[in-house]
């Protein structure tokens, strides 16, 4: 009810119920109905519902953009708990205009270099040789930045199509994992190179991430129970990570970051960890039941995590 009331007056941003995880349009299918969910199998459970936003001028969009000798199309992944770097949009719309005008058949990807995660619990690992530094309990949560190379993280990964490009036309069709994306398509070398994955530095970090029971792939997820995050998560793992480790000591100092680049406050952080702790059992129960349905993830840590979370929180 809060996301609508906030975007009511936003008539070009689309709030859609559904299931259907469609990736991105893509150019191949042209029923507008079946990109949005709303005729899925003409099952009920699975049909979309539009609960604000002109659905005209969304259609009108999908039209120009399937007309895909006449246009460049850019699709950008985000979650809902995630955010991008305030410049991203701009940044990766220069990009296209730069280097996917008047050519067919060229495309290119985006995804960021580095990302800040929020936890609302502590996921930062105990030194080997020394005593936690930090004990007490943040209200706002903890923040963490790092890079990793071997993946392309979700939020902000953008496909670019040139004109008279769709995305069976790359890869001769291949839908790849985000985490297959590095390993399998060749890294730009510099801003010209087309046909590439393309990592910016330029915007570091690119993303902020929430890791929290919202998540699909509960990556990096601190349940609060000490032996399973032991064992399961990789953050904590990490011992003898120094550099990790010392940004325990500078929370102001990514927290300024995160309110220049994200215009994420403290002080709101307080009141989503509050929200997200007192109703922790009933939104670990609700990811619960969206893992391995048809396009979503199907992690069988993220099955453990999840029932840990709710039985830790039971009422």
């Amino acid at each position: 009810g809060r996301i609508k009331e906030r975007i009511a007056h936003r008539e070009n941003i689309i709030l859609l119920g559904s299931n259907h995880n469609p990736e991105g349009m893509g150019r191949d299918n042209t029923d507008f109905d079946h990109f949005l969910g709303l005729e899925r199998n003409h099952n009920e459970l699975e049909s979309g519902i539009v609960f604000s936003g002109n659905v005209t001028l969304l259609q009108e969009a999908f039209e120009i953009t399937a007309a895909s000798s006449s246009s460049v199309l850019l699709e950008t992944r985000l979650d809902a708990d995630d955010a991008l770097h305030k410049m991203y949009v701009e940044f990766i719309q220069n990009q296209a205009q730069q280097y996917l005008l008047g050519s067919d058949q060229i495309w290119k990807m985006w995804c960021i270099h580095s990302n800040i995660e929020w936890h609302p619990l502590n996921p930062f690992p105990v030194p080997t040789d020394e005593e936690p530094t930090d004990n007490e309990m943040k209200e706002e949560g903890y923040l963490l930045m790092y890079s990793d190379k071997s993946i392309c993280t979700t939020p902000g990964l953008t496909f670019g199509y040139g004109m008279g490009t769709t995305r069976s036309s790359i890869l001769d069709g291949r839908r790849l994992k985000h985490s297959d994306i590095v390993a399998t398509i060749s890294r730009c070398n510099d801003d010209h190179k087309l046909n590439c994955v393309s990592r910016l530095k330029e915007l570091s970090p690119g993303a902020l991430r929430a890791r929290t029971a919202t998540s699909a792939g509960m990556v990096n997820i601190v349940t609060g129970d000490d032996r399973l995050d032991q064992i399961s998560n990789g953050l904590k793992q990490r011992k003898d990570n120094k550099q990790l480790i010392q940004q325990l000591t500078q929370q102001d100092f990514l927290w300024e970051g995160v309110e220049r680049l994200f215009s994420v406050t403290k002080s709101s952080a307080r009141d989503v960890r509050s929200y997200l702790i007192s109703r922790m059992n009933y939104i670990a129960a609700d990811n619960l039941k969206g893992l391995c349905t048809p396009g979503h993830s199907c992690k069988e840590n993220g099955k453990v995590l999840l029932t840990t979370i709710m039985k830790q929180n039971e009422v």
